[in-house]
Parts: structure tokens; C-alpha cells; sequence
């Protein structure tokens, strides 16, 4: 998520425009002063939690300037990209890492800083947001893994505009089997499993909640794909309980429960008019930006 903020804040507003953002969003965009933007990470480059696409993808971006300190390509980075062990996607990452450090300054109008082992703790300013207040982390083994610990260390960082993307933590659902260390549900290829590892007939996972917070919409497809074979193989196997109902009880069921519930069809009416608005300003889709006006779209089948 954040690097995708940094994207967007320094993008061209002419390039945006060209894709399904919203008209409000490329218009402040337009008139923005943003030039800089910083992004800051508790823990160490080995940890960061983008994809090497995904940083890959950043150093394409014309006119923009991607700056990693050479401080941060420290023992453990030096390691990890000597250590012919290293996992290909980490690899990627700091080769990447190091790559950007190693760049010339191109004196390019805007540009994206990355800093490590720092932690904001705290915002000043009066009427709007002046400075974030940070603190140097030190990286702590521990039984759940590397954590970041707060040294005596802190600095102020001018800003004027700060953004919170922490991430993701899967939450536990009522009945439902839950790993609260790594924040998801426990499953094999989607099929949810009990305390004693054995698969509950009937319960799936799927997206974060089933793998942690990782991978781009590409991922989430794959991974849906193969929960959604799961069910089709236990449901011909015939290893899921008969429902007690109809469809049109179950229908019934979750309008009750959802007014607004969008169906296939709804969904069909939405998409059809979204690119159907993009078309007009050769466009790859206008999306609606709220949420009665697509249910008043789908309503209309």
C-alpha cells in the first residue's frame, strides 16, 4: 500500500488521467506541491514488506528519483545477497535496493526516499501537521521473529503531509480456527483446518486471511482459484453436508441480511456502466466513487 501512495503522489497527473482514477483525485493531484515523498519503515530492508515487482515497478517511473542510503545496505543485506540460500523474492528486493542506492541523483522535480529501522512517534504542528517526530530502532531476535526496539535515538523530520499504511492483520472470526501469531487462518490450499490439523468439512479461506498480507491482485486471483477448486472437488466428492434450503431461501436469507447486497448480474450492470462512462474520454473505465450510485446502477436489472 504505501508504495502504491508514493506512486500516485508522484506520478504525472496527465498519465493518471489516462487510467480509471477518479476525476477529483488527478484534479488535486494536478494542483499539488508535493515533491518529496518519504517513506519510513520500523524494521530493515530484509523486511520490508513490498514485493520486488512492486519496487521494481517504482524505478520505472519517469521523472522521479529513487533514493535508498547506502547505510541501509548494511552486514545482513551484504549477507543475504552473498549467501547463495536467499530466497529469490527477498534476493530481488536487495538487489533492487542496492541498484537504487548506487543511482546517480538525476536532479529529477520529484523524487521517493526510503529510511529503515526508524518509527514515528509522535505529529506537531497547529493548524496542520508540521514535523513527524521519529525514533531509531535496533532489530531484536525473538521466538515470533526479528522485532524492532526503540533506541535513545530520535530526530524531527519536516513534513507537511503524513499518510498511515501499517499494513494489514487478519482478525479472528467467531467458531472459525484462528493463528493469532501469523494472523490468519489456519488451512490446507484453502480448506480450513481444526487445532489438530484436521480439515473442518465446509469451511474455506481465502485472500489475506488465508496466506498474510501479501501479493498483488494477480496473487489474490491464483489463491482464490485454488480455494474455489477445493470446494468444487469436496462439493463432486461429496464430502460437503446437503444445504436444508432452496436457493430462493438462501436469496431471501441474504437480502434480509444485506438490502444493498449486489448479485452477479448487479455486478455486471456496474462494470458495463463504469466503461461505458471511461468510453466517452477514451478511458479504460469512470469508476463510481459512491456507494448509492452503484447500488442504484445493479438495482436497475
Amino acid at each position: 500500500m504505501a508504495l502504491d501512495v508514493a506512486r500516485v503522489l508522484t506520478a504525472d497527473p496527465d498519465s493518471l488521467a489516462r487510467t480509471d482514477i477518479a476525476d477529483h483525485a488527478v484534479d488535486a493531484l494536478r494542483h499539488s506541491g508535493i515533491r518529496e515523498v518519504i517513506l519510513l519503515g520500523r524494521r530493515g530492508l530484509p523486511q520490508a514488506a513490498y514485493t520486488g515487482p512492486e519496487f521494481l515497478a517504482l524505478g520505472q517511473l519517469p521523472g522521479i528519483d529513487i533514493v535508498v542510503d547506502p547505510a541501509d545496505l548494511d552486514d545482513t543485506v551484504r549477507a543475504a545477497l552473498s549467501d547463495p540460500g536467499t530466497d529469490p523474492a527477498t534476493r530481488l528486493k536487495l538487489t533492487l535496493a542496492a541498484e537504487y542506492a548506487s543511482r546517480a541523483r538525476t536532479g529529477a522535480r520529484k523524487r521517493i526516499v526510503f529510511r529503515f529501522h526508524v518509527s514515528p512517534t509522535s505529529l506537531s504542528g497547529k493548524q496542520q501537521v508540521d514535523a513527524v517526530h521519529l525514533v531509531r530502532n535496533e532489530l531484536h531476535e525473538t521466538p515470533d521473529g526479528l522485532i524492532a526496539v526503540p533506541t535513545a535515538h530520535a530526530e524531527r523530520l519536516d513534513a507537511t503531509l503524513v499518510l498511515r499504511a501499517v499494513g494489514y492483520r487478519g482478525a479472528p472470526v467467531p467458531d472459525v480456527p484462528f493463528d493469532p501469531t501469523a494472523g490468519v487462518i489456519p488451512n490446507e490450499h484453502g480448506r480450513v483446518l481444526d487445532s489438530a490439523a484436521a480439515v473442518i468439512p465446509g469451511v474455506y479461506a481465502t485472500g489475506w486471511i488465508k496466506r498474510g498480507p501479501r501479493g498483488v491482485i494477480g496473487t489474490n486471483r491464483r489463491d482464490a482459484e485454488e480455494t474455489v477448486a477445493a470446494v468444487v472437488d469436496d462439493f463432486l466428492a461429496g464430502r460437503l453436508t446437503p444445504p436444508r434450503r432452496d436457493r430462493e431461501a438462501l436469496s431471501a436469507l441474504l437480502t434480509r441480511r444485506c438490502p444493498n447486497l449486489v448479485d452477479r448480474d448487479g455486478w455486471g450492470l456496474i462494470d458495463a456502466a463504469e466503461r461505458a462512462n471511461g468510453a466517452k474520454t477514451k478511458r479504460p473505465r469512470v469508476k463510481f466513487i459512491r456507494l448509492n450510485e452503484m447500488v442504484d446502477t445493479a438495482r436497475r436489472g
